[in-house]
């Protein structure tokens, strides 16, 4: 039976049952028709009342049925009256209160389910039903329910529509799926807004499936860069996929694990704006001057150059794409500056001419006027020259010139001090120097080169006290007892030591001293006071310049080496990125350990550096999340180089321009004592083969606190560095540096 029957369906349904139950077949007289009726009409009358006493005591489904037994007796007996002469007040007045109680349960019914979204499927046929009755007595109130009854029965037929498209698995939702589903939202936004606990619901299991997307294109874009050549290309496509799974929800899931994971992305901007844009561009100019022309756009091949060079940075990067390019950007440079040394040549031979001219000078006073007067000359072209390609060939020419100077004044010092007999004879050798330098206005060289006039006078005036008192003293202290004295005694040592430490590099630079010898007697004195070797301090370093490529080797020597911003660290990384003091690598513990930076060090892409590391742990190490170096071990000793920009906001910054192009240019080998690794002549590429002659290999070697070279083709074997004549092997050449 239907629940809620309407106020006229039972009225129809007591007409019947008052027609039925009058007995046609008795007299029809007045008196008759009158009696019967009025029994009947009693009858009713106290069928109504009873049912209705009887319905108070009910609740649900069997008050509402007992009172539509009531309402048909009441409108039985109202109809008897309206068709007899007999009337009674109780009629009307139970038919009322009989009629307000069915009305109200059906209001009371409809308020109970109405705002509960997950009853109105179960109760719709009940609340439709209610709802009727109440139109029938009530139709603007009902007209408000039946709204809200067919908003809500189409918003639940929507969910179960955005469920069943939720139950499949997340992989297999496409874009299309989300956009079906977002526009659902978007249709039933106002619903939704009344009903939080249905919206929340959905969002949930929405955010599960992304969820769960975000962490499978994570892993596709971990394993693609975990790729010894990962593309570019496919990474970003990782990103887009996401990104487009997502876009429907954008406005509607304010989680910012998904935003953040989509700007990632922006990283790899400059390397596809570059294939994209400039790559395109200039491969069809190297296309277009394959051919001979006849007019050549000069200020276009130096608007390539140029590009082509800045840019040049992405060569280094792992990517397959950039690996693959072809022709490559080396290739496309040589060829533009081919063709604009050919119509700048003129211009250029002159200077090329002089700066070979002053290289092979024999003499090293004349080499040294010469030189100051040709940088200078130089400074003041690029002072005014606005050819931008001819500026950057005289700051090249300029820069080498500068690193010749270097050169020459070493060698300069190193004929003249060991000769000299007498302390103002050097001081002459150095004021002659000073005096060049005076003339060139560089005063960071001045400085420096005041610095080390200083060092070597004091060297010369009390190194021979020094050792002559640590043997002394150390003898003495090797033969007395634990005592005052004796601890005394070892502090003064101590002292001398750092002292003659201080120094050792300006000795062993000028030849001032026989370095051999002075080694032996300071481990000898180390010994004594039972100090490890391996705390003598070493302050040079090499630099090695491949001559083919103008790749740097830097080859460090300390027990610890300090990288950061500020000039006194080791390995200095001119970047806002990076803090004064960012890091150390210490090689008697074989540890990285971050020095409070503000940024941050990283070890094997994105593990912090809390703690002090291990080295054999490391295979990468990110300062700032902004470079990320790649460390190798060999022997016993290390090698890192810088891998790649990690933050593309570096590249945004011009005047690193430089700064990164040198840095990604220049390889870090760390070397101990008694340690050596190659260099290929061939291809410069480091290893520590001990076949040198088969690999045509040379050696570098650091041996009693002396860099030594073995090069079996050219009959060297563990020659001093610092005595070669020329300073070069074949494409490298060497300098030794005060660090």
């Amino acid at each position: 039976m239907q629940e809620f029957v309407l106020i006229s369906e039972l009225k129809k349904r007591a007409y019947k049952k008052s027609i039925l139950e009058q007995n046609p077949e008795k007299p029809h007289t007045v008196i008759q028709q009158f009696i019967g009726i009025n029994n009947v009409n009693k009858e009713w009358l106290e069928e109504a009342i009873s049912k209705y006493n009887k319905s108070l005591k009910q609740t649900g489904f069997q008050k509402i049925h007992t009172l539509q037994l009531a309402l048909v007796d009441i409108y039985c007996c109202e109809y008897a009256m309206n068709t007899s002469t007999f009337q009674d007040k109780d009629v009307l007045i139970y038919k009322d209160k009989i009629e307000n109680a069915y009305n109200n349960l059906a209001m009371e019914y409809i308020e109970t389910f109405i705002h509960n979204e997950k009853a109105i499927i179960s109760h719709h046929s009940q609340l439709s039903s209610a709802v009727s009755v109440l139109e029938e007595s009530n139709s603007k109130i009902a007209a408000q329910y039946r709204i809200m009854l067919n908003r809500q029965q189409s918003l639940l037929q929507s969910v179960q529509k955005i469920q069943k498209t939720l139950d499949n698995s997340p992989l297999e939702l496409t874009d299309q799926h989300f956009l079906k589903i977002s526009n659902i939202l978007k249709l039933h936004e106002n619903a939704l807004r009344l009903s939080p606990g249905v919206k929340e619901e959905l969002l949930e299991e929405i955010r599960s499936k992304i969820d769960v997307l975000l962490l499978h294109f994570q892993k596709m874009i971990s394993e693609e860069e975990s790729l010894a050549y990962p593309s570019v290309f496919k990474i970003l496509a990782y990103f887009d996929e996401f990104e487009k799974l997502y876009q429907p929800f954008i406005n509607i899931l304010s989680q910012k694990r998904y935003p953040d994971f989509i700007s990632k992305k922006e990283k790899y901007s400059p390397y596809t704006h570059f294939l994209n844009n400039q790559y395109p561009e200039l491969k069809e100019a190297f296309q277009y001057f394959s051919l001979p022309r006849k007019t050549v756009d000069k200020s276009k091949l130096i608007s390539l150059v140029q590009s082509a060079e800045k840019h040049l940075y992405l060569q280094h990067e792992q990517y397959i794409e950039f690996r693959e390019l072809n022709p490559s950007l080396q290739d496309i440079i040589q060829r533009f500056s081919t063709l604009l040394s050919y119509e700048y040549k003129d211009d250029l031979l002159k200077y090329y001419k002089l700066e070979n001219d002053i290289n092979n000078a024999e003499d090293d006073e004349e080499k040294l006027n010469e030189i100051i007067r040709l940088a200078k000359h130089l400074e003041q072209k690029l002072s005014t020259e606005k050819n931008n390609y001819l500026s950057n060939k005289l700051k090249i020419i300029r820069e080498n010139l500068l690193k010749t100077l270097d050169n020459s004044i070493l060698k300069f010092l190193r004929i003249n001090v060991p000769k000299s007999n007498r302390i103002e004879q050097i001081k002459e050798s150095f004021d002659y120097v000073l005096n060049k330098l005076y003339e060139l206005s560089d005063l960071a060289r001045i400085e420096e080169f005041q610095k080390k006039k200083r060092g070597v006078l004091s060297a010369i005036v009390e190194l021979d006290d020094w050792i002559a008192e640590i043997k002394d003293e150390s003898t003495l202290y090797a033969s007395l007892p634990d005592s005052n004295l004796k601890y005394n005694l070892k502090l003064s040592l101590e002292e001398k030591l750092a002292k003659i430490n201080d120094v050792l590099p300006l000795i062993n630079q000028y030849n001032l001293y026989d370095i051999n010898e002075l080694i032996n007697t300071i481990t000898m004195v180390l010994n004594v006071l039972n100090i490890n070797a391996g705390e003598l301090p070493i302050t040079e370093r090499l630099v090695i310049l491949d001559q083919f490529t103008v790749k740097n080797y830097v080859v460090l020597t300390k027990k610890t080496v300090f990288i950061g911003r500020d000039e006194q660290n080791d390995i200095v990384l001119n970047c806002g990125w990076i803090s004064g003091s960012h890091c150390s690598l210490d090689q008697h513990k074989s540890m990285l350990m971050d020095l409070n930076s503000t940024n941050g060090t990283y070890y094997n892409q994105n593990q912090k550096v809390d703690m002090p590391i291990r080295l054999e742990n490391i295979q990468t190490f990110n300062l700032a999340e902004a470079m990320e170096f790649e460390l190798t071990g060999f022997k016993s000793s290390y090698h890192f180089k810088l891998k790649r920009i990690t933050d593309h906001q570096v590249f945004k910054d011009p005047t690193l321009k430089d700064f990164i192009q040198n840095l990604f240019n220049t390889e870090f080998i760390w070397l101990k004592d008694g340690d050596s690794f190659s260099l290929n002549k061939i291809t410069g590429v480091i290893n520590d083969s001990s076949d040198l002659a088969k690999f045509d290999n040379i050696e570098i070697a650091f041996k009693n606190y002396q860099f030594l070279i073995s090069d079996p083709k050219q009959k060297l074997i563990e020659v001093k560095i610092s005595s070669l004549k020329e300073e070069s092997a074949d494409r490298f050449s060497f300098h030794i540096q005060n660090v």
